[in-house]
């Protein structure tokens, strides 16, 4: 029905209104300050009785049923046939929640043919009726709609589909102007897209003020999805009603009469009829069609049925992309923890991760820029905070503005939600902050940078000329320092993304945690190891001291032996504690043998290298050692001629390595008297240690040892058989002239011990006086050692490097300058304490014989 026939309405209403009514029914009747339009009429009736208890001033002329009066039942006032479909569907309505339409239905004595909309409100069916269109429009109204439906389903693109919606209901409708808008949280609705007459400027990308669809307009469309204005100007019609009911509740009215405020802001604007859809997503308002014509335009319930049904179907359609984005945006950030596993299996540096890979982070949100503030380190891409200054004012405003890890902090306008950052974060005009933990810390950013918004307001004063160009007649104002609008998919990636992050972090913060009390119960064992450890050697070192003392005769011998065995017992520790726990055979019989070697073939060694384990290395030490020594004092190492051989080989049957320790062109060797140290070593504590057995056999050639020790404590590592290794033969015994040289100088020179164990010290210092040193002095700090430096004239300095709290390293940066020459002496086995500068000092490890400690002071001295 075109404009001209919709307006006829109003027209006949004007001129009748004094007639609908007689005055006797008149009486009967009490106005209300509710109204509906003049394009159709209302009637309630009473949902209990069916008595006519409301009606509209317009009804019985529109109706031609000039015998209506109160309390007239449904039957009698609409026909036995009317009332039957009016009741099937209120039974509709009342199980949709919304209108139910009834179309072509004859009423009245003329037996006009009108359209119903027919809902229930509290006891009351409303029954709205306006006249219906011309037979035979439906079917083009349908072809329409399924044609429309067909372009929109292949939309999958939201900017495509809203172009393609608002295209295809002008066509459907004849509107002037048909636009899509999407709504702000700052009230302003963006104009996604539109269609409209040549004639009319495009609003397209640009923004309606607040009062185009104020926020109590906007509550109502989540009741009625549809509201239709035919003419703005058409004079409304009261409704009567019996004295005792209350106001009507006009919420789902489709009839509802033009406020006054819409009325104003219509007229202001040149607009005179109107029809706006709401475009619900997801239980929310996300936007509307708003259908605008510069003149008055009547639309049938026909096409506003399909004009409803086309809006429902654009909803869904932009409800189906928008959770495709959210599930495309919730994999997004599934993938980002999945990276964060892949790349760092054991979440062992999140933050840094999350930091070097920021950019990759731009991409969940649409934005110019992102960054991110983790255990106090910055990282950032795109717009971004310029400076270190920038970046310190935006974590500490963030940390007192954004109120813990539930609240997510955006802004459209900088300058007016957070103007103090203004002078800090140069073009950016709007930003996300989210937490990413329960107490203000870290935080991620995006940024966006200004996008100028043209905001259209209606003309501030009088009314807008009539005339019959179609044209916008908005004032427009450009807003600045906004940016583009955060939209609700921007918000739920946001959210996404903060769960991602928080669940990323939550891991390396509960590894942290792990990882501390790990450390902590790895201590208490370590410590616990330590003491378990620490009396064992204690109870050896006891043990030795007996056996030794037991053993010889002669003091200086018996501390001599003593020394050597505590030596041994040295090495091996060093090797058990080192990270492997354990040592190859080949370095430990190298440590033994070849202080002993008297020429290059002396000693040889034939097998496979071996790699001890800390338990076998700990006994084969003290062994090697032993029979080393009686070699060197009794067998074969004891004259020129002599030759040590020593071959091991696998058993594969006993699962047993057989070593032969073998003598030659020495002394014979006769079984001793009495038994032992090593004679304790061998036949006790390789089987009580290892369960291994020995075998010794003395003879005229020399003494042969048969050990097999048990393979689960040894494990091949060359991978080559019968490897030989020859001992080096030791250094000459003899001393050079510079070393003589030093002999001479030690009666006149002054020593510095530098040492906090005093027993070690006094050791040291008894060392010393009995090679003839002239004199020794001794400190235990470094600030004790540098007053004897500055006071003594001191000769040359034995430095331990760890002083407790303290390190000799100062003092060695001193003595180098003075020209002072100066060794180590350490308990650590790595020389990594030790600068670069010092790498050429002599090093003697703790516990140091007599001998080597002398040795290495005469080499530098010399």
């Amino acid at each position: 029905m075109d404009s001209e026939t919709g307006n006829a309405a109003a027209q006949w209403y004007r001129e009748s209104v004094d007639t609908d009514l007689s005055y006797e029914e008149n009486r009967a009747w009490v106005s209300t300050h509710n109204s509906v339009r003049p394009q159709g009429c209302l009637l309630a009736f009473n949902a209990g009785t069916h008595r006519l208890q409301r009606i509209s001033w317009n009804a019985a002329g529109l109706l031609a049923l000039h015998a209506l009066k109160r309390g007239m039942s449904l039957e009698v006032a609409l026909g036995a046939d009317a009332a039957l479909a009016i009741f099937r569907a209120v039974t509709e309505s009342i199980a949709t929640g919304r209108p139910s339409l009834v179309f072509a239905l004859p009423l009245g004595e003329h037996r006009d043919v009108f359209d119903l909309a027919v809902h229930t409100c509290g006891d009351e069916i409303i029954v709205e009726c306006v006249r219906s269109a011309q037979k035979g429009v439906n079917g083009g109204l349908i072809c329409l709609l399924r044609s429309a439906i067909d372009r929109l389903r292949e939309k999958t693109d939201l900017q495509l589909l809203v172009t393609e919606a608002v295209t295809q209901l002008r066509f459907m409708t004849g509107y002037d102007h048909v636009m899509l808008y999407r709504f702000a949280h700052d009230g302003l609705a963006e104009v996604l897209a539109d269609s409209c007459h040549p004639e009319v400027d495009s609003l397209a990308g640009q923004f309606m003020s607040e009062e185009d669809l104020t926020q109590k307009a906007r509550d109502a469309y989540r009741q009625s999805l549809i509201r239709l204005i035919e003419d703005v100007d058409a004079t409304p019609v009261p409704l009567l009603s019996d004295k005792d009911l209350p106001e009507l509740d006009t919420s789902r009215v489709m009839l509802k009469a033009v406020s006054p405020e819409t009325r104003n802001y219509l007229q202001r604007c040149g607009v005179r009829g109107t029809m706006l859809l709401a475009l619900v997503v997801d239980d929310t308002l996300w936007g509307m069609l708003v259908c605008r014509h510069h003149s008055p335009k009547n639309i049938t319930m026909d096409e506003r049925a399909v004009a409803k049904m086309l809006g429902e179907y654009v909803a869904l359609q932009i409800t189906a992309i928008v959770r495709l984005n959210r599930l495309q945006t919730s994999q997004r950030s599934n993938a980002l923890i999945e990276s964060f596993v892949q790349k760092n299996t054991s979440f062992a540096d999140v933050p840094d991760y999350v930091r070097g890979h920021v950019d990759s982070l731009a991409s969940l949100v649409p934005c110019d820029g992102v960054a991110v503030w983790l255990e106090g380190v910055y990282a950032g891409y795109g717009l971004q905070p310029g400076n270190d200054e920038a970046v310190a004012k935006l974590v500490e405003w963030s940390r007192a503005s954004t109120g813990g890890i539930a609240h997510i902090w955006k802004t459209v306008c900088l300058q007016k939600d957070a103007p103090e950052l203004m002078p800090y974060l140069a073009g950016i005009a709007g930003m996300i902050v989210i937490p990413l933990t329960p107490q203000p810390g870290d935080y991620l950013y995006f940024f966006r940078k200004e996008t100028v918004r043209i905001i259209n307001y209606a003309p501030e004063n009088g009314r807008a000329s009539r005339t019959p160009a179609r044209q916008n007649i908005f004032r427009k104002e450009e807003m600045h320092n906004c940016s583009l609008a955060w939209t609700i998919g921007d918000e739920e990636a946001a959210e996404s993304l903060k769960a991602a992050l928080i669940e990323a972090t939550g891991m390396y913060r509960q590894l942290q945690l792990e990882q501390k009390a790990e450390a902590e119960v790895r201590q208490r064992l370590l410590n616990e190891e330590l003491t378990h450890r620490v009396k064992n050697i204690l109870s050896v070192v006891q043990s030795v001291v007996t056996r030794t003392i037991a053993d010889e005769s002669a003091q200086q011998e018996c501390l001599r032996r003593l020394k050597d065995r505590i030596g041994a017992l040295a090495i091996a520790h060093d090797q058990i504690v080192g990270v492997n726990a354990g040592g190859r055979l080949s370095s430990l019989l190298q440590a033994e043998l070849a202080p002993y070697a008297t020429h290059s073939h002396s000693v040889t060694t034939t097998g496979p290298d071996l790699w001890l384990s800390g338990k076998a290395l700990s006994v084969m030490t003290l062994l090697f050692h032993e029979l080393a020594t009686n070699a060197a004092k009794y067998g074969a190492l004891s004259c020129d001629k002599g030759h040590l051989d020593i071959r091991w080989h696998f058993d594969p049957e006993e699962q047993v390595w057989n070593l032969k320790w073998k003598e030659s062109g020495g002394p014979p060797a006769h079984e001793p008297v009495r038994c032992g140290f090593g004679t304790v070593l061998l036949d006790r504590a390789l089987k009580h240690e290892l369960g291994g057995a020995s075998q010794r056999k003395f003879k005229r050639e020399g003494l042969e040892i048969d050990l097999a020790l048990p393979g689960r404590y040894i494990k091949k590592i060359s991978d080559y058989e019968n490897v030989q290794w020859e001992a080096p033969p030791c250094p000459s015994v003899n001393l050079d002239a510079d070393a003589a040289a030093t002999d001479l100088l030690l009666p006149e020179a002054q020593i510095l011990i530098v040492e906090d164990q005093i027993l070690i010290a006094m050791e040291a210092e008894d060392t010393l006086m009995n090679e003839g040193v002239g004199g020794v002095h001794t400190a235990a700090s470094v600030d004790e050692a540098r007053g004897m430096i500055d006071d003594c004239s001191v000769s040359a300095a034995i430095l331990d490097i760890n002083l407790g709290d303290e390190n000799a390293m100062e003092l060695a940066t001193l003595l180098s300058e003075r020209q002072i020459p100066f060794i180590f002496t350490t308990g650590y086995t790595s020389p990594s304490m030790i600068p670069p500068e010092f790498s050429t000092v002599p090093i003697v490890q703790k516990p140091y014989s007599s001998a080597a400690l002398v040795k290495s002071l005469k080499a530098v001295m010399a």
